[in-house]
């Protein structure tokens, strides 16, 4: 982080900074409780669900500290993330060729 305007320090470390920080860890650690208090499981019943979770996922991965282990995290999420991506346009590519063949599909398959 970059020094604060007018000190040698940055936030994390600066000693006259100690009380907001004290209030930005509170504030952060009941937004989490809060988004973990209702128990309820994320809904991943279609593309678009997984979607919004693997983003909400690597917002919140974004936010810690940087590590191999937080690298190796986000790297598995945008990899996942353009698996949904091809699975969702595969999805979009035959809803419009179903549109297009009427629901008339061939009941065999040319060998």
């Amino acid at each position: 982080m970059p020094p604060l305007t007018g000190s040698a320090f940055c936030f994390a470390h600066d000693p006259t900074a100690a009380a907001a920080r004290a209030a930005a860890r509170r504030r952060g650690g009941a937004a989490h409780a809060a988004a973990t208090a209702t128990g309820e499981l994320p809904r991943l019943k279609s593309v678009p669900d997984v979607q919004r979770h693997l983003e909400q996922l690597l917002a919140d991965t974004l936010l810690q500290s940087n590590s191999a282990r937080r690298t190796a995290a986000i790297v598995s999420i945008l990899s996942l993330a353009l698996k949904a991506i091809e699975v969702g346009s595969f999805e979009e590519r035959l809803a419009n060729l179903e549109k297009l063949a009427g629901g008339k599909w061939p009941t065999t398959h040319a060998a």
